[in-house]
Parts: structure tokens; sequence; C-alpha cells
């Protein structure tokens, strides 16, 4: 069922044909609420026969007090004896400190598919949350123009971690949302490899890992395997993890791997290896492991193995990429400057696979995969999404490295698929989001009328932030764009080129710049503009100079210094004989000024 929505004027109350209420079961409902996100305003339901059976009416102020934007398309529901507008999604895209405005080009990944989620997708960052209101100043996308406009609106009903969060924050949307919250933590790589050692289904693919909690049990370990990886329990990007090997000679080799580099050491015994590890052995924050031999030709490879949750709540295979280190790299991540082929690509170049043994392998690995995403996901609370690092040793056996849950890398398969990968993400994340907000077997939409959206944007001239992303940087399209604007009367004062967006500061007539950029699609024939972004630029107050303040800082001194020396010499005179003596004639004074 499809209702067209109509704001009427009067206070709270929502207005609605008797039979379509009758299909609704709300034809005896009298006092409801609105409910859009985790926001609510109490409703009236009043019943009409002049109200068509297509149609229903909400009162301007249940919109305005919920913040609805009405530029989508909505699904209806009643849960509880309340009226739910939906569904409400939001992403949280990261803190602000840090320099990930690289994220806003992935939102576009988000909406791929949004004709059939309907309802709000939101964006936001953590300076963006305001706990006290319950609200959030985040960017909304506007199914109907495809842009993201920055507005105020309700905490929505699931938020999607997609970026860095301190524990604090992370800890407080757990409290509120429970498992509307994803992908709230990980275990770390000891309490991982712990909990998979211990399932019966997934234990053949973890090698034999131990706490270093000593110099003891560090001794112990090397000596047994003679080849082991010495980790930071947590750890990014395959930085800070060690290799040592046990050279025939009796001597150690030790390679550390760093950011896009790795460093070798030859040491001349284990008492030396100690020495050197000394504050890490003992910190009780690395793991030893056994090293499983997934060097080929001089190169470790493995392979990423990504699973998003469904609609349906179940696991689906996203991303499947092989991962291969530099000349004779620790490990395989892109961004310690290995690179990504795909499965069959790795296969054949360095494993000499055949075509049989090549699918063979990935039939194994796929399968491994899904069962340790499960595993992982029984041993931690819900999980919306889950990849898995897997490694392939020298007799074809299928080995568990490690897991990332929180934010697995969207782009691991750019090298060979582009925007596609990115996108197939995106969508099953949305998917699942769907889900969890309860309105996933939902048919019922209302839909705003165009006079009602039309009255959105304003007709007043404003300074915008104006983000276009995509890899527009030194390409002729981004004159092109330029030149679309100033034909359309967008009045641009700089332009900031990024790596995957142009920063526009621009001023013009707000309903003029939405009205533009959805026509600028119009010319993007090669589909490079992804997410287009914009919102009201504030004016930042000029703070005074350091000079200024420490000038009124010295005077306010000065003048505190000479009122106390006032206040001294009046204690001198109050004290002295001839104010004594004058005291008779001063409150003569005040009566005659009083008889007047």
């Amino acid at each position: 069922m499809e209702l067209n929505a109509e704001i009427i004027q009067e206070k709270k109350l929502v207005k609605i044909n008797p039979e379509t209420a009758k299909q609704f079961q709300i034809e005896e409902l009298n006092l409801t609420v609105v409910r859009f996100g985790l926001a609510v305003a109490e409703a009236r339901i009043v019943l009409s026969d002049n109200i068509d059976k297509n149609s229903i009416q909400i009162s301007e102020d249940l919109l305005e007090k919920n913040k609805v934007p009405i530029t989508n398309d909505y699904h209806i529901m009643i849960k509880s004896k309340e009226i739910i507008i939906g569904p409400f999604i939001g992403i949280y895209i990261g803190k602000d400190n840090r320099p990930v405005k690289w994220r806003y080009e992935r939102l576009h990944s988000f909406v791929k598919d949004f004709s059939n989620v309907n309802g709000l997708i939101c964006a936001f960052w953590d300076k963006d949350i305001d706990f006290d209101k319950m609200q959030i100043n985040a960017y909304c996308y506007d199914h109907s123009n495809a842009v993201w406009s920055k507005q105020l609106v309700p905490f929505p009903t699931v938020i999607h971690r997609n970026g860095g969060i301190s524990y604090s924050l992370r800890d407080k949307f757990r409290g509120i949302y429970g498992n509307n919250f994803f992908n709230y933590n990980e275990m770390n790589k000891w309490v991982e490899m712990t909990a998979l050692s211990q399932k019966k289904d997934v234990r053949q693919y973890v090698p034999e890992t131990k706490l270093c909690e000593n110099e003891v049990t560090f001794r112990d370990f090397l000596n047994k395997f003679n080849d082991i990886y010495f980790k930071p329990i947590r750890g990014r990007q395959g930085r800070n993890i060690h290799r040592i090997c046990k050279l025939k000679n009796g001597k150690y080799k030790l390679t550390i791997n760093s950011r896009k580099s790795y460093k070798e050491k030859k040491l001349e015994s284990i008492d030396h290896l100690v020495d050197l590890l000394n504050k890490e052995i003992n910190s009780s924050t690395f793991i030893l492991q056994q090293t499983i031999d997934l060097e080929v030709k001089n190169r470790v490879i493995d392979f990423r193995i990504r699973y998003e949750k469904t609609e349906k709540n179940d696991w689906e295979l996203s991303i499947f990429a092989a991962r291969v280190s530099g000349a004779g790299g620790v490990v395989s991540n892109r961004s310690a400057g290995g690179n990504v082929l795909t499965p069959e690509e790795a296969m054949k170049k360095y494993y000499d696979y055949s075509s049989r043994k090549i699918e063979d392998a990935k039939k194994r690995l796929i399968e491994a995969g899904e069962k340790l995403v499960r595993a992982i996901n029984r041993s931690n609370v819900e999980l919306g999404k889950c990849a898995v690092d897997l490694g392939l040793d020298i007799h074809g056996e299928v080995w568990h490295i490690e897991s990332n849950v929180i934010t697995p890398n969207d782009l691991t398969t750019w090298s060979f698929e582009k925007y596609e990968g990115m996108d197939r993400i995106g969508v099953l994340n949305t998917s699942y989001a769907k889900q969890l907000t309860g309105f996933n077997n939902i048919d019922e939409i209302i839909s705003f009328g165009e006079k009602e959206v039309n009255t959105i944007y304003s007709k007043k001239d404003f300074n915008f932030n104006l983000r276009i992303t995509g890899r527009l940087k030194g390409t002729r399209f981004l004159e092109d764009i330029i030149s679309f604007m100033k034909e359309h009367c967008i009045d641009i004062k700089k332009i900031e080129e990024k790596n995957t967006y142009v920063l526009f500061k621009v001023k013009s007539k707000e309903n003029n710049l939405v009205k533009t950029l959805n026509e600028l699609r119009s010319i993007d024939q090669s589909n490079v503009i992804k997410a287009i972004l914009f919102e009201r630029a504030i004016k930042k107050r000029r703070r005074k100079s350091t000079k200024t303040a420490q000038k009124l800082i010295e005077e306010n001194k000065q003048l505190s210094l000479e009122l106390q020396r006032v206040k001294k010499e009046i204690d001198k005179i109050q004290k002295s004989t001839s104010w004594k003596l004058t005291k008779p004639l001063r409150m003569l004074g005040k009566i005659v000024k009083r008889s007047k």
C-alpha cells in the first residue's frame, strides 16, 4: 500500500480514512505516539470519510518535533500501538580529528540500492552528536535530489559503526542500542585464538598460540618451534609484527614489520634477542604464534575472505582477494607494501596451480572462512560484518591468521574491482541495518507531495561548504563541473582538491544549489561523481590576538591594584577625627534631600 502524505496545520493529529485504519488495525486507537528513530511525539488519531483511502494527513508540528526530512519516501508500520516512520539508519564515520574524509566517497555505496530501502540514511562524526538533546547534526541523504545535506535529526534506530571511536562513546551507544549498534567490538588476537581453538569445527585452522607473559615463556616457545611470530595483541595493518627464525649456525634472524617497510637484524644468541625485546616480552601485550610456512617465491601470501550479514540475518560472501607481500616481507597487508590480486591470479602466478587445483583451493578457503566467521560471531556480541585472513601452507592446508570485525577495509579489492566491491559491501550493510530497524518486510509506504518537498530548501543566499566526491583530482571533468556551476549562478569562492573529493566554498540560494547539484549528474557520463554533500558554512568568531588579550590582562591587574589603594584611603578617612565630627552634618544633608 502506498499513501500520499499531506501536511496539515492542526496540532498533534494523524487523520486517516476508516477503511485504511482498519487495514492498519488501528480503527479503535485514539491516542498514540509517532516515532521516528529514537524521537517520539504524542498524537491523536482521527478517522474521516473525507480523506481518500490512499492518503494520510499528518500535523506539521509532529513532523517538526520528530525532525522528519520529507524529501524521501518512508515505510510506515504500527507496533505496540505506535505509528513508526522509517527505516532510519545512521552511519558513524569516525573521529573528526583524524584525516579520514575519504569516507565521504564511500557513502554512495550505502545508498546504491536506496529504492529498496527508503526511509532516511544519515552519516555523522563524533563531534556531530548531542547526547543532552538526543540529536545529531548529520549529513542526511535526500533521495529525490541525490545529495547529502547537513540537518539536525534525532538519534536513528540503528547505528552502523564505520570508523574509529573512543571507548566512552562506543559504550554509550552500546548502552542505548544494544545489537542495533554494529560492529561494537572485536576480540583481541589472544582472546580470539583461545576462543577458536576451543571450537571443534574450526580448531584445525588455528596455529599453536600462547600469551607471552615472561622471558621463560618466550624462550620455551622459540626453542620448541625455531620459527615464530611475535605479535602485539592489539594491532592494525601488520605494524610491529616480528618474525623470529633460528638459523642453522645457531644465530637468530629478527624481521620487524612497520608501515610500508620492514627491517632485519641478525643476533648472535637468544640472550641478545631477549635483551633487545625485553620490554615487549614482559609486557603481556604480545602473543607467540607458531609460524605456518605461507611463503611462496619469497612472498608471504594470505587470502582476505569477508562476509556481511544480509537482510535475512545470514552471512554472505562479499570479498575474496589474495594479498601478496613485497619481496622478503613478513606480512601481506597492502598498507605494509603488499599488493592485492584475484585469488585465481595469485594461485596461478605464485603457487603454479592448475585450473582444477585453483577451484579446489578456492572452495576450501571459502568453506573455512564461513566456518570461522560463524565461530567468531558465536564468541562475540552480534556482528554485522567480519573479515578473516587465511593462508595456504606448502601442503595446501588452510590456516587462520586473524580476523577484522570493526572496520575491515572496504577497498580491499579496489585494484581489480574498483567501486564494485565497495558497492556490494554497502548494499549488504544497508540491507542488514534495515532488517535491524524492523522494516524489512513492511510494504506500506508514505510519500510527501512535490508541494511539501519544494518548501524544504530556502530561497535565501547562504555560504556553503560543498564536497563532490570521487576521483576528480587532476581530471578535465573537474573543469566541466566548475563551468556548470558558474552557468547556474553558483558563486565559487574557493576550491580545494583532495584525492577522493573536491571541497568548494560557494555562495548561492539553497534551492538553486540543490537543483544544480541534481542536474550536475546529467553531465557525468563516466559516473565519476559519487556522493555529493553540502552544509551551510558557519562564520568563525575572530579571536582577539594573544598580544591584545595579554594587554587586557595587565590593564585589569593595574585596575585591581588601584581599587585596593582607593579602598585603603577611604578606610583611613572614615577612621579619622574630622570624619567623626562631620557626621551630624552628613545626616542633616540626607534629611533635607529626602524632604525635597
